[in-house]
C-alpha cells in the first residue's frame, strides 16, 4: 500500500516527472530505460498495535533510489523527491497516509561488469510512511 502511494505522489510531482517523466518504478527499471529514472522497494514493514489490539495503520519504510548518469543529476532528481514526499498526508492513490518522515541517505555508483561502460550514479533515501492497512 505504501508503495501504490508513494509512486502516485512522485508521479503527480511536477518537479519529480520534469527530469524523470513517468520512469518511476517499483524494484527495477524497464529494459532499456532512458535515464534518469526511479526505483522504489520496501525495506521494512511494521503492523502499529495499540494497547486493545491492532490499529489498522502500519509503518512501512520505502527505500527510493534516484539514478542518472552523473552524481549531481542523481542528487538533484533525490532532492526533488525529498521536497514531494516530506511530511505529506492525505489519500494517495487509495491509500490513506498519516504522514511521510524523510530517513538516511546514502550514494552509489555501478559500473559495468567488464568495466567498458561509463558508471552510473544512484542516490538512495529511506522514507518512513505511516498508513492505513
Amino acid at each position: 500500500m505504501a508503495e501504490k502511494a508513494v509512486i502516485t505522489i512522485l508521479l503527480a510531482a511536477a518537479d519529480v516527472t520534469a527530469i524523470a517523466g513517468q520512469r518511476v518504478r517499483p524494484a527495477a527499471q524497464a529494459q532499456f530505460d532512458a535515464f534518469p529514472f526511479v526505483t522504489l522497494r520496501i525495506t521494512d514493514y511494521e503492523q502499529i498495535a495499540t494497547h486493545s489490539g491492532p490499529s489498522g495503520f502500519a509503518k512501512t519504510t520505502v527505500t527510493i533510489d534516484a539514478w542518472a548518469l552523473n552524481y549531481k543529476d542523481a542528487m538533484n532528481l533525490q532532492n526533488k523527491i525529498r521536497l514531494a514526499l516530506q511530511y505529506k498526508s492525505g489519500d494517495f492513490g487509495g491509500v490513506a497516509v498519516k504522514g511521510i518522515m524523510p530517513q538516511g541517505k546514502s550514494e552509489f555508483q555501478e559500473q559495468s561488469a567488464d568495466g567498458t561502460a561509463s558508471p552510473v550514479y544512484a542516490v538512495s533515501a529511506d522514507y518512513v510512511v505511516i498508513h492505513a492497512e
